[in-house]
């Protein structure tokens, strides 16, 4: 390929985010032969979304609705940053089309959907990839590579958090207050980052045990959610993922304990890492370096840092690195965390443990 043209339906918080990485990733070095990236399309129904997109990206064709991307025969991959209950109409579409895709998280609100771009990533044999975007922060990125090389030995429990205040004291939703369309509330918003990166490290969840408080207005999507996890390696962990968390930002938490190391990393402070090592007489702070996957894609100066933003980036060229390589993606490991996600939320229904059903063996 010489050239991947990629368009992005759904010009949102997180669709903006996509847009602005492509053109970042094409400003890599991405080696030699590597093909061109270029922002195509977009589309969004929103006119305002439109007349800022065509004022940030004066090259891209701007579109009312996500089916404009599904026809556009220029285009090689398109990224489904939309609402959750039109991820697995927009994903089959363009996968049907010969389209790779990237869709953001949760894939769709219910597992017949998750299911149906499963079986639509079978039958294109095309690159689908979903957007957990943390496992590209340097810090974590660097704990998975060690934790799967064996450097820390068995994992004992893993504790997860992720905690915002985006939701509180009333503040409006959108769609994602609305059970029919988000499905989930601050466990698929939030709870999936934390999931992917329990499963990341530890392998997949084997069952769940949960409780969840609903919105206090509404009650239609759960505003706080907490379990209990049994990896199938035999690591226990533990979950809490909030939007009413009063002064939290972005605290993606994760706290390690295995054999030979216990690691803690907080996203609030993404640059950093503390890490105790068997023999060490307690923490020792690590700042990202180039020595950490990904890092010296964007900077070559240890523990100037990278940003939010910066994620998307790394998470953009893996994708389109894939793609080049007619490599099928991550959907897998998304499998993995969407069955995971159900079953948190069956727990929460039903008061009881409950297993994670294996939805990987959908695209098998």
């Amino acid at each position: 390929m010489k050239r991947i043209a990629i368009g992005v339906a759904g010009l949102g918080f997180a669709g903006a985010l996509h847009a602005r990485a492509v053109e970042q990733a094409a400003r890599l070095d991405r080696g030699p032969g590597a093909p061109a990236l270029q922002l195509a399309a977009a589309a969004d129904p929103d006119p305002a979304r439109r007349a800022a997109a065509a004022r940030a990206f004066p090259a891209a064709r701007l579109h009312a609705d996500w089916q404009a991307l599904v026809q556009d025969r220029d285009l090689d991959a398109v990224v489904i940053a939309l609402p959750n209950d039109l991820h697995a109409d927009a994903g089959a579409a363009c996968l049907a089309a010969g389209k790779a895709v990237l869709i953001e998280k949760p894939l769709a609100p219910d597992a017949a959907g998750v299911r149906r771009l499963a079986h639509a990533a079978v039958r294109a044999r095309r690159t689908a990839s979903a957007g957990y975007v943390f496992r590209h922060s340097p810090a974590l990125a660097w704990a998975i590579a060690q934790a799967q090389t064996g450097a820390f030995g068995e994992l004992h429990h893993i504790a997860l958090t992720h905690a915002e205040d985006y939701g509180a004291a009333g503040a409006p939703l959108g769609w994602r207050g609305d059970a029919a369309r988000a499905g989930y509330g601050a466990l698929g918003d939030l709870g999936a980052h934390a999931i992917s990166i329990g499963i990341a490290l530890c392998g997949p969840v084997a069952s769940a045990a949960a409780i969840q408080s609903p919105h206090p207005e509404t009650g239609l999507t759960d505003d706080r959610t907490s379990a209990l996890l049994a990896f199938t390696s035999g690591a226990q962990g533990s979950l809490h993922a909030s939007r009413t968390a009063l002064g939290r930002k972005m605290r993606l938490a994760v706290e390690i304990s295995a054999d030979r190391a216990s690691l803690v990393f907080d996203h609030e402070r993404p640059n950093e890492i503390d890490v105790c090592m068997a023999g060490q007489p307690g923490f020792v702070k690590r700042l990202c370096g180039p020595d950490m996957p990904g890092y010296d894609r964007i900077i070559c100066a240890a523990g100037h840092g990278l940003g939010f933003a910066d994620l998307f980036t790394l998470q953009m060229e893996a994708w389109t690195r894939d793609i080049a390589a007619g490599a099928p993606g991550d959907l897998g490991f998304a499998l993995q965390v969407e069955a995971s996600l159900q079953a948190v939320r069956a727990s929460a229904r039903t008061g009881a443990w409950t297993l994670v059903q294996a939805m990987h063996e959908a695209a098998a």
